[in-house]
């Protein structure tokens, strides 16, 4: 059974082939007709000039319509009707009020309503147009059969008169298992769509996942800092990414008394004192600029393109900051040009060696 997801998804896809192959039926016929009319109709030349005019304007006024009303199906619907019924409709009638003309003139009028209903009904299938197709097509077996009735067909010309309703129910045939194939093709089609569909989702789901492990694996679980993995890889990044000429701070920051604080509050409160000390550097530091907590009450700050001036208005506000919460910090830090760096555990060393110094002189090298 079919699911109305299904149905509505079919319907949709039905009414888009629809719209693509009348058109390209409509440019078909402004193309051949006109080749057809010259081979059986020369002496009808008004009448072929003002039929092909009517028919190049209806196509064109077809594909304006729907390009501009694309959204609205009953313009669409209507005006492909309309494209379908007039040339057939119009060619019935000429052929019903002409039973006095000749057979050439009747059996050239016939083999063009065929050749017509082929474009028309080979390009529209796609949505069902039998109906319509019935429609314009009855009043020219009735016009056949009184012709033959009131003897305005000769009966030797009988067999040729009837082939056109032997390739009418021909191409029936044609369009029934076309249209059998056209929704095997959209099934297949959306089977498809909706395995690419899942694989997509899986793809997804497998991106944010790794997205989680790379934060997971970058960053510091309490505080959300980066932490010392990402130290390394960042500064990577960013000696390709700065000129070699740029300045570059590199501050090694240890909270003081930490471990006083987690004995006499508990562990709670010390990550807290961690927490709010990360909040304070992430909010007074550019989006250029990093924090790293790499152990337990030591971090690491990056100022990249770092003047003398930067670098201290920066820890300036940090530090007053951190006093009026009552948070007290050591620091080292070291300011070098990108160019006399050469490797992160270096620079590392240097500025750790210079925060126990400030440890030690309970005084700050800023």
């Amino acid at each position: 059974m079919l699911n109305n997801k299904f149905i509505l998804k079919y319907k949709e896809y039905c009414f888009e082939t629809f719209i693509k192959n009348l058109i390209v039926g409509s440019i078909l016929n402004l193309f051949i007709v006109p080749i057809y009319f010259l081979q059986f109709h020369t002496k009808l030349k008004y009448f072929n000039i003002y039929f092909l005019i009517t028919l190049i304007f209806s196509s064109f006024i077809y594909i304006y319509f729907y390009y501009t009303h694309k959204k609205n199906k009953k313009i669409t619907y209507f005006l492909g009707i309309i494209l379908i019924f007039l040339p057939n409709i119009f060619f019935n009638f000429l052929i019903f009020f002409n039973f006095e003309n000749n057979l050439k003139t009747n059996y050239n009028l016939f083999h063009t309503i065929i050749f017509i209903f082929f474009f028309q009904f080979v390009f529209s299938i796609s949505l069902n147009y039998f109906l319509i197709l019935l429609i314009t097509i009855i009043p020219f077996y009735i016009n056949l059969v009184l012709l033959i009735l009131y003897n305005k067909v000769n009966t030797n010309h009988f067999y040729t008169l009837i082939f056109p309703i032997l390739l009418s129910i021909i191409f029936s045939i044609i369009a029934f298992f076309y249209k059998k194939q056209d929704k095997t093709f959209f099934i297949t089609k959306l089977t498809l769509m909706n395995k690419t569909k899942e694989l997509e989702k899986e793809i997804e789901k497998k991106v944010i996942l790794q997205n989680i492990l790379e934060k997971e694996t970058l960053y510091d679980s309490l505080t959300t800092a980066y932490n010392r993995k990402a130290l390394f890889r960042i500064f990577d990044k960013l000696m390709l990414e700065l000129d070699s000429d740029d300045y570059i701070s590199f501050n090694f920051l240890d909270i003081d008394n930490l471990k006083k604080v987690n004995d006499l509050k508990g562990h709670n409160n010390g990550d807290k004192l961690i927490k709010e000390f990360v909040r304070i550097i992430s909010s007074e530091i550019r989006n250029s600029d990093y924090i790293f907590r790499i152990g337990g009450d030591e971090f690491v700050l990056i100022i990249t393109k770092c003047t003398i001036n930067t670098h201290n208005l920066i820890l300036e506000r940090i530090s007053n900051i951190c006093k009026d919460n009552n948070i007290h910090f050591s620091i080292g830090s070291v300011i070098k040009q990108l160019k006399h760096i050469k490797n992160l555990n270096e620079i590392l060393k240097e500025s750790d060696n210079l925060m126990y110094q400030d440890k030690r002189n309970n005084r700050k090298k800023y």
